[in-house]
């Protein structure tokens, strides 16, 4: 079978064809795919912590079930301040708390003609977040800005073991 190089390309893009939830962060534009979105919580009772890791910024009880809180703040270069909203992702196995500032839109990601996005090696939380561009996302932001899309999964897995000795003290 023969299939073109733009199929191709669309199948080495990451998250091409999926629905996305995007979201603000200090006005940083943030992309969950929503199959990984859980449930969005507004002012959610968060517990916070002392000494812990950036980024960590509390616990809180969700239907019963203690989750960590992150701001991804100290990962893509912006301040971990009080965020007015949590969203609650899973990337297949636990659950964990994102604080955000606002749902922006919902769309779907495109295969660009170049992928646009940052190697793994340059993305923060080992390819966790992944800096992509703006003609991507369908026209929910201008094509020269910049995205950062969340692989949920990856992002539990790698904040769970940035945060597992912080877990074993608490």
């Amino acid at each position: 079978m023969v299939t073109s190089d733009r199929a191709q390309q669309a199948d080495e893009s990451p998250h091409a064809g999926e629905r996305l939830c995007l979201f603000s962060v200090a006005g940083e534009v943030v992309g969950v795919p929503v199959a990984a979105l859980f449930e969005v919580v507004s002012e959610a009772l968060i517990t916070p912590l002392s000494e812990v890791p950036a980024g960590l910024v509390g616990l809180m009880n969700f239907r019963g079930e203690i989750l960590p809180v992150v701001d991804l703040g100290p990962w893509i270069g912006i301040p971990v301040i009080p965020r007015l909203q949590v969203m609650v992702v899973s990337g297949g196995g636990p659950q964990i708390g994102v604080a955000v500032d606002n749902i922006r839109d919902m769309v779907d990601a495109a295969a660009a003609e170049d992928a646009g996005a940052e190697g793994a090696g340059d993305a923060p939380l080992g390819g966790a977040l992944q800096r992509v561009s703006g003609e991507r996302l369908h026209g929910a932001m201008s094509p020269s800005a910049r995205a950062w899309i969340v692989d949920a999964g990856r992002l539990v897995e790698e904040l769970t073991e940035s945060f597992s000795p912080v877990a074993e003290v608490v």
